[in-house]
């Protein structure tokens, strides 16, 4: 005889469920709301921390296109630009595990950024979009990390 309350992906045996739920016959899906909530919670926080890498994206680009300049001083004042950006997302949600991506979202658009640079002055294209795409399964493999273990906003990480 099974005793147990199935959910997609989720089993809890009845056998967990308090002699209190038991009695009061509520369903044993108060761990599974619990994930549920996290889950969403997460993804709120993922969304958010999108949009603000968005606009931080957007703070960089903009500051390239008004300097251009010196491609190394631009490149730089465009990464102060972006570090302050995410720094005031950092505040306005009074948590600085925002500047936790960086590490890892921006430094493949800086490869990417530097690559076009220096293929556009005769450098070795084929070393360029190999430094280009080692950067870049770094950038996703932190990424990915990043996300899959970061619990949401709730978290700060110190």
């Amino acid at each position: 005889m099974d005793h147990s309350t199935t959910l997609p992906l989720l089993s809890y045996p009845t056998s967990h469920r308090s002699k209190q739920q038991i009695n009061k016959k509520q369903p044993a899906l108060v761990g599974v709301w619990r994930i549920r909530k996290r889950d969403t919670m997460k993804l709120k926080g993922l969304l958010h921390a999108t949009f603000a890498y968005l606009v931080t994206l957007g703070v960089a680009w903009a500051t390239l296109q008004a300097l251009g300049e010196n491609p190394i001083w631009d490149m730089f004042w465009a990464d102060i630009a972006a570090t302050i950006a995410i720094f005031v997302f950092s505040r306005l949600y009074r948590n600085s595990s925002f500047y936790d991506a960086y590490w890892s979202v921006i430094p493949p658009l800086i490869a990417l950024y530097w690559m076009f640079e220096a293929t556009a002055t005769g450098v070795d294209t084929m070393r360029a979009w190999l430094v280009l795409v080692l950067v870049w399964l770094w950038g996703i493999r932190l990424t990915a990390n990043w996300a899959t273990f970061w619990p949401g906003l709730e978290h700060e990480d110190w």
